[in-house]
């Protein structure tokens, strides 16, 4: 903590916070004996996670080969192979792995490996040989097709098919709760039920499950048309859409449009991390001298499906598409409310 800047009283006061902590177990009314904690961070405390970052914030310095994404104690390692690549030698991988296992030993953290596997992500087309076995402190990891990801579903192909099913899993049995409550409460409840239940796991992430095939997302479309009919005491098969715009609800198309576009606007705000600046490039002033021009950003070419459903290539596909004076909004509560009103006039449910 002292090499990272805090001294004086905040480092004394961290210091005596640590310091001369004790654990037992017990167990109905048997206790075991005090035995002093040497190291580690106390359990369930609210600083234990921000400690435990400190704590491993050199991690990444252990090896150059992979990118590493630092959660609490939830880490993941991330390497790109040249696109020309078609064979990966895991012995190369393994060795690689084996210095972030050294610093593990140095630094007495261990790695839970019941808990570790690894994955190939790759297009369904590209043809890649594996050679060898991804090996760590002498297990041989389990190569999977699919890996939770804070809260995300990744499978192999990037395609958010698994993601998208257990997001309809959760929402459809919301929904349910919808249908058994309408006899008993008025609409407006049923409205904050589903804004609190249902709405924020299809917020959650939906700039880049989102991104996806129009097809993917039908289901997840089918259960929200349920869930308007449920609160609009509408009989099946009636039109969604009026009863959309009725709610003042966007359907999943269009949460997807609005989280990505404010995504847009976030960046070129200045509201998100600079490392995020390259998303996005803005059409040069000098040419773009019609009004409706400006607030335009460069659509670079993209071939792969891949590629159209990045931020980079979809997010300003969909920004360059919103009107001007809604992009021209000052304040991000402002900008977005313009959007939900210009999205409210547009069909996106095809």
């Amino acid at each position: 903590m002292s090499h990272y800047g805090i001294c004086n009283i905040a480092l004394n006061w961290f210091a005596d916070y640590l310091s001369d902590r004790f654990q037992f177990i017990k167990y109905r009314e048997t206790m075991s004996p005090y035995k002093k904690i040497s190291c580690g961070v106390p359990q369930g405390s609210v600083l234990g996670p921000t400690l435990f970052l400190i704590y491993i914030n050199d991690l990444p310095n252990s090896t150059n080969f992979f990118n590493f994404r630092l959660f609490a104690d939830d880490s993941n390692l991330f390497h790109t192979f040249e696109s020309g690549e078609t064979d990966i030698d895991m012995h190369d991988v393994s060795k690689e792995l084996d210095k972030v296992q050294k610093w593990c030993y140095a630094n007495k953290v261990t790695i839970n490996l019941s808990k570790s596997n690894y994955m190939i992500i790759k297009s369904k087309r590209r043809s890649v040989q594996i050679k060898g076995d991804l090996e760590l402190a002498g297990s041989t990891l389990l190569q999977v097709d699919k890996a939770s990801f804070v809260g995300l579903q990744i499978d192999k192909h990037l395609t958010w098919t698994e993601h998208i099913k257990m997001i309809n899993a959760t929402i459809r049995s919301k929904v349910g709760i919808l249908f058994r409550l309408r006899h008993f409460v008025p609409q407006k409840i049923l409205l904050l039920l589903y804004k609190a239940l249902i709405q924020p796991h299809l917020m959650y992430g939906i700039e880049v499950w989102g991104s996806t095939y129009k097809t993917n997302l039908n289901c997840v479309f089918l259960t929200q048309k349920m869930a308007m009919r449920a609160m609009t005491f509408s009989p099946r098969g009636t039109h969604s859409e009026p009863l959309f715009q009725k709610l003042n609800i966007l359907n999943v198309y269009k949460l997807h449009f609005l989280a990505v576009s404010t995504f847009i606007y976030d960046l070129l705000h200045d509201k998100l991390p600079h490392s995020l600046t390259e998303y996005c490039q803005v059409v040069d002033h000098k040419y773009a001298t019609r009004s409706k021009d400006r607030h335009q950003l460069y659509l670079p070419k993209c071939k792969t499906t891949h590629g159209q459903f990045s931020i980079s290539f979809l997010g300003v596909k969909l920004w360059n598409s919103i009107p001007y004076d809604v992009k021209e909004k000052k304040s991000r509560s402002a900008f977005r409310k313009g959007l939900i009103a210009y999205l409210n006039t547009q069909n996106l449910d095809t």
